[in-house]
């Protein structure tokens, strides 16, 4: 079952960087080129990187995606704008962020992350200018934690939701940051779905493959090296009208093994 976390995936950039570039803002142009040779890449949770491109004119580097709309929609990521930008900000003032936000200040540069619907043709777009990234990397020494960047790359998820999977019948209704796992919330229709609280092994049988695809997919690489830096299992929360609510999950030591 695929929970709905942000795209903002600018990781990748970092390790693609062209290093021979003779100015910032050709090194974004070159960046760009690079990138788009392997491109388009599926991330999983239904979006997908169709193309990098620098606008010179605008002095901006544009990351297009596109979004399967299967579980979410473009306009529950516009509804996430804010949740969005706090996440960015994290991961901009971060050391694994660092390098490209020193390639962006030199450069002067904006960045603009577009979405597309796929099936509506609805498009959001969310743009850091280049003063707010300078903000950003004169601030690092009061980088944030790992908590801090993984509450607000969840808060992303909670800012879509309530999310429906299979439509009134299993509904994603929100995620929580515990002190041992990433809690996760779903209401479903008991009429529908049969859940038997005395045998949650099956369930997390059930579960482990698609979890195991989520967390291997390359959009959620920050989630899971922060789950293994802060030792966070996984719980998932059931609750159907009339009945007790069930939970199961990962331990923090399963996830490693996943």
């Amino acid at each position: 079952m695929k929970k709905l976390l942000n795209s903002l995936l600018v990781i990748s950039v970092v390790l693609l960087m062209a290093s021979c570039a003779k100015s910032a803002q050709n090194k974004l142009n070159a960046t760009a080129e690079q990138i788009n040779q392997e491109l388009p890449m599926d991330f999983g949770n239904g979006i997908c990187m169709d193309s990098l491109t620098y606008d010179e004119a605008d002095n901006t580097l544009i990351f297009h995606y596109a979004l399967s709309e299967e579980y979410q929609t473009v306009g529950s990521l516009r509804g996430a704008h804010d949740a969005q930008r706090r996440f960015l900000t994290s991961y901009l003032s971060s050391q694994a962020g660092n390098e490209f936000t020193k390639l962006l200040v030199d450069a002067n540069a904006n960045i603009s992350l577009e979405y597309t619907g796929s099936k509506t043709g609805d498009k959001t777009t969310l743009t850091f200018y280049a003063k707010e990234i300078k903000e950003i990397l004169d601030g690092q020494e009061d980088a944030q934690d790992d908590r801090t960047v993984l509450s607000n790359l969840l808060a992303v998820t909670n800012d879509q939701c309530p999310v429906q999977l299979n439509g009134d019948d299993l509904v994603m209704t929100g995620v929580a940051l515990g002190d041992e796992n990433i809690e996760f919330y779903y209401t479903y229709n008991p009429e529908v779905y049969e859940f038997d609280p005395a045998n949650t092994d099956a369930l997390k049988a059930l579960m482990k493959p698609a979890l195991q695809e989520e967390l291997s997919a390359p959009g959620n690489a920050m989630q899971l090296e922060l789950m293994k830096k802060l030792n966070l299992g996984i719980t998932y929360t059931f609750e159907g009208e009339g009945h007790d609510p069930i939970t199961f999950g990962f331990t923090a030591q399963e996830v490693q093994e996943l």
